[in-house]
């Protein structure tokens, strides 16, 4: 595996946060919708498929076995027992359920309580997607911690040993979500924010932040006009590297970038922290 920035890391982990939060609020008309998007993201992206990727070596339960098990038997079988072999389970799961062969409002009707189909995809929930989430938040909360203070990582290095050792001992594991999980759910939130927050201007100097944190709002573009302008971010990063900084051909970019409103705010702290060095 390459080797990638750890601004670049930081602020991939940093919109993980933004998508798991938005993501574990679907309901039974926009399950399918939102568990594609999610799985997408979480499979394609350069950070975040490294995730996946680590998390695909602890599987050791295949989500189709458990759902013909569940089907057959009309009970919910028991998760795996390592937090790291849940996690990959329940992504897997979200997988599957995107499949031909997964059929969501069928199998939460038929195996979990309720009254009316939201609730029993309420309960679902609370043994899959909710735990999921807030192991996505352990690990972005963690993550930025343990990676070494250098301009690029061996991502996938980290993510083995994070997976294999630590996340054992604080990942959710095969328990459904509770009340009492609720209560620190907030306080979970704000620590994985923060995290990747004030990762990169601590290490790295107040341009090099504010530089992370414009990565950062690339996905609040336009879907059309995105590409153009993570291309147009990352050449400012290497104008940033060069030796004979360019600090005209610097800002013309970034000013160009400014016209568009999700940017206009990073573009403008960007520019104020480059005025001040």
């Amino acid at each position: 595996m390459s080797q990638v920035l750890r601004t670049h890391a930081v602020s991939r982990l940093r919109y993980l946060v933004q998508q798991v939060d938005r993501f574990e609020r679907f309901h039974a008309g926009s399950a399918r919708l939102e568990i594609n998007a999610f799985t997408d993201l979480f499979t394609t992206d350069d950070v975040l498929s490294q995730i996946w990727d680590e998390l695909r070596r602890h599987l050791s339960v295949s989500p189709k076995a458990w759902h013909e098990q569940a089907n057959r038997e009309q009970r919910v079988p028991p998760l795996p027992e390592g937090a790291a072999d849940c996690m990959a389970f329940r992504f897997a799961t979200f997988r599957f359920m995107r499949s031909k062969k997964g059929d969501l409002q069928n199998f939460v009707s038929n195996l979990f309580p309720g009254s009316y189909l939201n609730e029993r995809l309420m309960n679902w929930k609370r043994l899959i997607v909710h735990p999921f989430a807030a192991d996505c938040r352990r690990l972005v909360s963690d993550l930025p911690g343990l990676l070494p203070q250098t301009e690029w990582v061996q991502l996938d290095e980290h993510l083995d040993a994070y997976f294999s050792g630590p996340f054992e001992e604080v990942g959710f594991g095969p328990r459904a979500w509770t009340d009492a999980d609720d209560e620190g759910a907030e306080d979970s939130l704000a620590q994985a924010e923060a995290a990747t927050e004030v990762a990169p201007a601590a290490e790295a100097g107040e341009v090099e932040g504010a530089l992370a944190a414009l990565e950062a709002r690339v996905d609040e573009v336009a879907p059309s006009e995105r590409d153009d302008v993570r291309l147009d971010v990352a050449a400012l990063r290497i104008e940033r590297g060069r030796p004979t900084f360019q600090r005209a051909r610097f800002l013309a970019r970034l000013q160009s970038l400014a016209e568009r409103a999700p940017l206009k705010t990073a573009c403008a702290a960007l520019e104020a922290a480059l005025a001040a060095e």
